[in-house]
Order: structure tokens, then C-alpha cells, then sequence
């Protein structure tokens, strides 16, 4: 969680996958780690010490003011929900196909500058 902000989504982004120099040369912190965040594309190092895991928050956060109130809050909700749907073999309720750090054939979203620095294994999920 980002102080300031509601509980907003990302995905932890394994630093060897995708990494162009922008992004390595940021401030990093030991025990941090490579967030994207959902529907807006920002990236940053963050503490895993703040990390929680959205769905099982999902319900009461689609309830939340914020969600009602922040048009960009509710598109990231969305996204993220998105993409926890298609990895369960769910059919999502929307269609913004976002970036999914576990489905390489998303990634060309990110831009040219973003490729794996070498194949990686496989994440566990």
C-alpha cells in the first residue's frame, strides 16, 4: 500500500523478465520489489513489508468509496480483476486486455524498451 493511497492493484514484476534501464536505474531498497501497478501503467520499487494480496480484499474494495468516487481507481480494480479471471480460466466482465506480467503475449504492450534479459524459468503462480 502507498501512503495516500486505497489499496490500489499491481503486479510484482520478476526484475530478470522485463526490465529496461529506466527502470533498473530506480532507487531500489533491499527487500523491495518491482511493481506495475494496474491502470495506469506506473512502475516503482516498494517494500514487500506493504504488499498484500488484492482478491481476497477485492469484495470489500469494489464496495469502497474510492472505487465509486475515482474513475482511475475503478479502472485499475477492473484490470486487475480482469486478468485474475483470465488466469483462472474465467470470462472477464470487461475487455481492457491489459498488460499480464504472467502472459508473455501481453507484453509488447509495455513498449519496445521492455524485453526479458534472458528467458526465464516459468513463475509459480
Amino acid at each position: 500500500r502507498v501512503q495516500g493511497y486505497p489499496l490500489w492493484p499491481a503486479q510484482v514484476m520478476h526484475k530478470h523478465w522485463l526490465a529496461p534501464l529506466r527502470i533498473r536505474k530506480m532507487l531500489r531498497k533491499p527487500d523491495t520489489e518491482l511493481l506495475s501497478f494496474c491502470g495506469d501503467g506506473t512502475f516503482g520499487w516498494y517494500a514487500r513489508s506493504s504488499m498484500s494480496s488484492f482478491m481476497p480484499q477485492y469484495d470489500s474494495v469494489k464496495e469502497g468509496v474510492s472505487l465509486k468516487k475515482d474513475k482511475k481507481y475503478r479502472h485499475a480494480v477492473e484490470e486487475a480483476k480482469e486478468i485474475w479471471d483470465i488466469r483462472h480460466g474465467i470470462t472477464p466482465f470487461t475487455n481492457y486486455a491489459p498488460m499480464d506480467v504472467l502472459d508473455r503475449s501481453t507484453w509488447a504492450k509495455l513498449g519496445p524498451d521492455w524485453a526479458p534479459l534472458k528467458t526465464p524459468a516459468e513463475p509459480t503462480v
